[in-house]
Parts: C-alpha cells; structure tokens; sequence
C-alpha cells in the first residue's frame, strides 16, 4: 500500500496534473504543504474555499508568467490560511501571494482548525521557528495515512476521465455552473432591489446562502501579511465578488475600512508590495444573470463560488495584466488598489458601491454597466 501511494504521489506531482490535484475537495490540509515545497511556485493563493475553486493554478501561471500553485481549503479557517502562508513563506520561492479575506476573520467563537490539521505537516510552528522531524512527518501522510488512500482515489479517477479525453471542465466541480433560469424569483427581486430601488421587503427571496457580512478579529491576517512580507513577497488581499445572490449585499463599506486600516499599518513593512482590492458589490461580474437574462453561468458555481473563468478575471485585475482573451471584460468600475486610497477616500469609494445594494447608483455607476 505504501508504494502504491508513493506512486501515486509522484503522479500527482506531474505538472499537467495541477488543475485536477489542487481543485479537488477533500485533502488540501494533508497535501498542499507538502505539494507545495516540491512545486516551488513562485505565485500562490491563500483562503478558503471560493479561493480554492476560483484559481486554476494552470490559469494563473499562464496569466503571471510564474509557476503557480493554490493553497486554497475547504472550510479554510484564518488560523488555517495564516499557517499555510507561514510554511510557504518560510519556503523560499514565493514572489506574490493571492490571500481571501473573507476567511479571515478569527477572534473570540471562531474556529480555529478543522478536517484534521496537521500543524506537524508544515514548515515551520505557529512562531515562526522550524517544525521537527517534519520530513519524517510527511513521509508517513503521503505513504501511510488514511487522507493518502482517499486523496488518491478522488485524484487518480479525475486524472484517469481527464486523460481518456473527457474534458476537465467536466470533470472537476470547480467549473460546474449556477442555473439562473431555475432561480427566476431571485433574480426578478436581485433585479428590482438592486437596479430599480424597489425591494419586495419581507416577500424577497432570501440569498442562496443567506449570507451575512463577515465579523471578528484580523489577528491571523496580520500574522499572515508580515510572514508573508518578511520573506519578500508581494502580498495582495481581496474580497471575493460574491454574485448578488449570494451577498448580503449591504450599503455598508465598514469591514472595508477596517481591512483598509489593518494593511495601511501593515504597509511599510512590505517592501516587495501590498495592495487591497474588494470586489464584493454590484458591478458587471456579481450581476451575471440579472443584468442579462441568460441561462448557466459562465462565471460561478451551482453553489455560487467562483469558477476558475472568474478567477482569471480577478487575477488579471490585481495584477494589473491584460485580459485573458474570451473573458468577460469587467470594466474599470471592477475593482482598484484601495490602498492607493487614503482612508477616507477608500470609504467613499465603497460606499458609493455599496449603496448600490439599495438601489442608489450615480450616473458613472449606471454607465459602467454598459
């Protein structure tokens, strides 16, 4: 069994192989570490799961000209992110890094681990100083663990329906695609509420997800920022552009600002860059379907998480590269470094699109659309 497993770890290190290995649910906390200092990537994503579905690692190494990897979990709790990037960062490789926020928040009642963390897995501890006898450690997950045999099932069956031809898009549920035409009722009331200024108050469908803003401490994210720095990377953080129907979607620009006073702190101890994009308001990307009638999504998920095809989008806007050809062109309303923004011009920036949610737009807004 145990060379089974070493073999099949080898496959999974082929570099054909990183769309199926690094998008598939399931054992990211075991593998990607380990994955990753084989990989040496020289670009990466941090976050929980709408980060993991969002950045196809063979995408985002076309668009960067950098050896890409996405270290993206399910469930991806801040502590979580902030030890994967502390063992990245202590790597060697990394150049820039692509960290979600919206798992970000920790503090009192949060979670801290989950799905069978593994501390020992890792580079370095919680500190910053080196994990022992972590190669032995790893040796035994690859080989010898019950993640190993799981992990390998789920791979090696995508990897076998990829390689008889199937396409991945098939194959992979990070490119299934949101059925707009069976949620009819909520995009009359996303279209009414947030275009028209008319809310069908208590009789409006609520949100797939019923989702509320994100709330707690930022400790982990700064954590993860200086680690991140300290090593010499570009570090870039952002909000996900949640689809309309999946958002609170609130006239409030104060998790924002918060973020916006953590990194503006954080800044000067960042020499090889920070930036901080939210894209998480009603613009062209986050109104698929209800700006235009139209049938699947090409940009999210049956459960709303972005699709690789969006990722592309949101890498080539925060690292300012041209768009990927056959993408959905965005428009310049889709996000800018806020921290090119002091802080209250970063809240004003915000707030004007947030008050979209509620269906005030200025005339530049309503343009935009077009």
């Amino acid at each position: 069994m145990a060379g089974i497993n070493l073999a099949a770890f080898r496959l999974m290190l082929r570099p054909e192989n990183q769309s199926a290995v690094q998008l598939i649910s399931g054992f990211e906390r075991t593998y990607k570490p380990i994955l990753f200092d084989h990989i040496e990537p020289e670009i990466a994503v941090f976050g929980f799961s709408h980060a993991r579905d969002a950045f196809d690692p063979i995408d985002l190494q076309a668009l960067s000209g950098l050896r890409a990897f996405n270290m993206g979990m399910s469930g991806g709790t801040a502590y979580e992110t902030r030890r994967m990037a502390q063992s990245a960062s202590a790597a060697g490789t990394l150049r820039h890094a692509l960290v979600n926020l919206n798992g970000m928040y920790g503090g009192a009642g949060a979670l801290r681990v989950q799905y069978g963390f593994d501390e020992r897995l890792l580079r370095v501890d919680a500190g910053g100083g080196p994990t022992g006898s972590v190669a032995l450690n790893r040796a035994i997950a690859v080989t010898l663990s019950g993640a190993a045999i799981g992990t390998n099932a789920t791979v090696l069956l995508a990897l076998a329906q990829i390689g008889s031809g199937t396409p991945k898009e098939d194959v992979l549920a990070a490119n299934d695609r949101f059925d707009f035409s069976r949620r009819g009722e909520w995009v009359a009331a996303a279209r009414d509420r947030i275009l028209n200024g008319r809310s069908w108050g208590e009789r409006e469908p609520q949100g797939f997800r019923k989702r509320g803003e994100e709330k707690g401490a930022l400790d982990d994210l700064e954590i993860t920022v200086k680690a991140l720095c300290s090593a010499g990377v570009a570090v870039h953080a952002y909000f996900t552009p949640y689809h309309v129907l999946n958002s609170a979607c609130t006239p409030d620009a104060t998790r924002e600002v918060m973020v916006h006073d953590v990194l503006t702190r954080l800044r000067d101890a960042c020499p090889a860059g920070l930036t901080f994009h939210s894209f998480d308001y009603p613009n062209r990307i986050t109104l698929e379907g209800v700006l235009d009638a139209r049938g699947q999504s090409d940009l999210y998920r049956r459960d709303l998480h972005p699709r690789p095809t969006l990722g592309r989008i949101i890498a080539a806007r925060i690292l300012n590269r041209p768009p990927v050809p056959g993408s959905l062109d965005p428009g310049s309303d889709f996000g800018i470094d806020l921290l090119t923004l002091d802080r209250s011009q970063a809240e004003a920036w915000m707030a004007e699109r947030k008050r979209r949610c509620i269906g005030e737009w200025s005339e530049s807004g309503r343009a935009a659309l077009r």
